[in-house]
């Protein structure tokens, strides 16, 4: 019996822990808002006018400024490690590991707290978005992009070449809008929307995107369900 390889491929926030977004988790936590700048940096972004790595570093530039004082690794990784992981993660690890299944973290977040979830689950591989600090730790503007807003699409084909698994073996897990590029390059796209949000369906409808082939989860006991039947 050939035994077929299976991709999972996981968002972050939304997904593997509870918070919507680590970029506005960590202005929050430092005493910022991207109340204001989000929209305006976006748009410039998506108008091609700025690349992403310029976000980053107005992003960033603007935390700094609203802090008021350096922010050091140390203190990133002391914040991000009060984020808290749902129950659903681990079992999803696990799963994976007695199915022999790659599993990867996917994630438009920030590093810091992808490295630690991954860690925390065992998962080798992770995409995410990396902070840049000086010779003394010190967060500094700016970054290395690795997965774009919109573009999770490509980053999924190409975790897919590599391991050399058929696009159509692979599942991902995501919870927002900006997964959908992902969704449409996955045999088994799942959106997890416990919070029940039904402007994801309204903007999905709006740009067209496929509804009718991604399999919804509104809690975590869904969520396993839904992907123990996908891996199987």
């Amino acid at each position: 019996m050939i035994v077929l390889r299976k991709l999972i491929l996981l968002d972050l926030d939304g997904v593997l822990v509870k918070i919507k977004s680590s970029w506005e988790y960590m202005h929050r936590y430092f005493g910022s808002s991207q109340d204001g700048i989000f929209e305006r940096y976006f748009n410039l972004y998506r108008e091609g006018r700025i690349s992403y790595q310029e976000w980053m570093k107005a992003d960033i530039e603007h935390l700094l400024r609203r802090a008021g004082k350096p922010i050091y690794r140390r203190d990133l990784e002391e914040a991000f490690s009060k984020v808290e992981i749902y129950g659903h993660s681990s079992e999803i690890a696990d799963l994976a590991v007695r199915s022999m299944a790659q599993i990867v973290i996917v994630s438009g977040g920030i590093n810091i707290l992808a490295s630690l979830v991954a860690r925390h689950l065992g998962i080798r591989y992770v995409y995410s978005n990396i902070l840049v600090f000086d010779e003394e730790d010190t967060l500094i503007p700016g970054g290395i992009p690795v997965v774009e807003p919109m573009k999770k699409g490509y980053v999924v084909r190409k975790i897919a070449r590599i391991m050399g698994i058929d696009q159509r073996n692979s599942i991902y897990i995501g919870d927002s809008i900006w997964d959908f590029p992902a969704f449409q390059e996955v045999g088994t796209p799942i959106l997890y929307n416990e919070q029940g949000d039904e402007e994801i369906f309204k903007e999905a409808r709006k740009h067209g995107l496929p509804l009718d082939r991604i399999a919804i989860a509104r809690d975590s006991d869904e969520l396993l369900k839904i992907l123990y039947r996908a891996i199987r």
